[in-house]
C-alpha cells in the first residue's frame, strides 16, 4: 500500500503564520525611510484580521504582551548593540524560555520622527491637521508598539537605560518622545 511520512519537526512560526507576520517580527530593514516604516505600522492596525490570520494575530499579540512583562521585570539581556542594529533576549520569567528578537536600532531622533510618521499617516490625520487639532495616540499605545513594532519597542528600551546595569522604562520613554512629537 501506501506509505505516509509524517514528520514531526514544527514549522518555525515565521513559516506557519506567514509572510506578512515576517515583517512585523522582523521589523523595518536599516535602510527603510521612516515613512514607509510608518505606513506599514499603520497598516498592521487597521488590516482585516483575514490579512494576517487570527492566528498570526494572536502571536503577535502575545509576543507583544511577553514584550512587556520582559521589560518591566527586567527580565531583558542586549546580547549585541550597534549604531543600526540590537539583538535583544528576553522571557517573561526566570525560569521561562528565552526569546530573541534581532531589530533595527532607531536613534532618539528617529523615535521622535517615526511617531511624527505614524501621526501623519493615521487615518483621519488629515482632518486633524485641517483643524489644528492634537493627532490622535490611539495606535501608539504601549501594546501596540510592543506588539506591532519591536524595532521601536527595544529603540526605546534601549535609550531609557541610565546605564548598561539598569533596567530600560519604556512607558516613560514612551511618553516623552509622544511629548516630543506632538
Amino acid at each position: 500500500g501506501d506509505v505516509v511520512t509524517v514528520s514531526t519537526e514544527r514549522p518555525s512560526a515565521k513559516k506557519a503564520l506567514g509572510a506578512n507576520l515576517a515583517k512585523t517580527l522582523q521589523g523595518p530593514s536599516v535602510s527603510e525611510a521612516l515613512d514607509s516604516i510608518a505606513a506599514t505600522y499603520v497598516a498592521s492596525h487597521t488590516a482585516p484580521e483575514s490579512l494576517l490570520g487570527t492566528a498570526s494575530t494572536m502571536f503577535v499579540s502575545t509576543r507583544g504582551a511577553a514584550r512587556i512583562a520582559a521589560a518591566s521585570k527586567n527580565h531583558v539581556t542586549i546580547v549585541a548593540q550597534t549604531a543600526k542594529k540590537v539583538t535583544v533576549d528576553f522571557k517573561t520569567t526566570p525560569r521561562a524560555k528565552v526569546t530573541q528578537d534581532h531589530v533595527r536600532l532607531f536613534a532618539p531622533d528617529e523615535c521622535v520622527n517615526l511617531v511624527v510618521a505614524i501621526f501623519n499617516r493615521q487615518a483621519g490625520s488629515r482632518r486633524r491637521r485641517l483643524n489644528c487639532d492634537t493627532p490622535s495616540t490611539r495606535l501608539l499605545g504601549l501594546d501596540s508598539v510592543a506588539a506591532h513594532s519591536p524595532a521601536l519597542f527595544w529603540s526605546l528600551y534601549v535609550h531609557s537605560k541610565p546605564d548598561a546595569d539598569a533596567p530600560g522604562d519604556v512607558p516613560y520613554m514612551l511618553d516623552h518622545v509622544l511629548q516630543e512629537a506632538l
